[in-house]
């Protein structure tokens, strides 16, 4: 009924916050990660919004810290303080999330995938992933895919 009426991505995220699966340990693999944290730096606010739209090309801190004018100790610890990550674990958990989000539409193979989000290593892709979400990529799928459903 959430999926006729508020749309596909809606009904996901519904049902990823109200299940209860008794097969898991934890519930990394239905958490969203809410990137954007309220805060008043704009410097920060322009990083993030980069990387956001730039998370499938390589992407490395001293380049970002440049485009802004500041040194990358500075960054880091601006952006700690302002999103409580790291400039680099803040593109993971974008990478990751947009992961997420391409195996919930449907059928795609796991090294396209690490393509798709910036990744040329399919092995530290899995492991990244695993580690956020306690499920392979494929195990990921499985459970959450529009075509599992």
């Amino acid at each position: 009924m959430i999926e006729r009426y508020c749309g596909r991505e809606i009904s996901t995220q519904v049902a990823k916050t109200q299940i209860i699966d008794s097969k898991r340990g934890n519930q990394n693999s239905y958490t969203n990660v809410t990137l954007h944290k309220p805060h008043s730096d704009q410097l920060i606010k322009q990083v993030q919004e980069f990387i956001e739209e730039n998370f499938y090309q390589t992407i490395q801190v001293s380049g970002l810290a440049a485009m802004v004018n500041i040194t990358p100790r500075t960054l880091n610890r601006r952006f700690q303080s302002c999103v409580a990550m790291r400039p680099i674990e803040y593109i993971q958990a974008v990478r990751i999330e947009q992961a997420k989000r391409l195996l919930e539409l449907g059928n795609v193979t796991i090294k396209s995938l690490a393509e798709q989000v910036g990744y040329d290593d399919i092995s530290s892709f899995t492991r990244l992933f695993k580690r956020a979400t306690e499920l392979t990529p494929k195990e990921y799928q499985d459970k959450f895919s529009r075509l599992a459903i």
